[in-house]
């Protein structure tokens, strides 16, 4: 099961706030001025790898040996 449907199914109302807690409202504290708008997109992408590195798994999708790491693009309206 992907990383971003594990976690869109098991978040749970505690874990979001737990996470803006955290996460989101240090990053907002670290402007002068508190962004109007913040939009956080969550995406994955296929890294491809060679040899036999810890962490790998084959992706049937992408037809090959990969990482796939979640990352976190942030698009901020001041």
């Amino acid at each position: 099961m992907a990383t971003l449907h594990r976690f869109e199914y098991q978040a749970d109302r505690h874990t979001m706030i737990h996470l803006h807690d955290v996460l989101i409202q240090p990053f907002i504290d670290s402007f002068k001025t508190p962004p109007k708008k913040l939009i956080l997109d969550f995406d994955a992408t296929d890294n491809p790898i060679h040899g036999d590195q810890v962490g790998k798994y084959f992706n049937r999708y992408y037809d090959h040996h990969c990482f796939y790491p979640c990352m976190c693009f942030v698009v901020i309206d001041c």
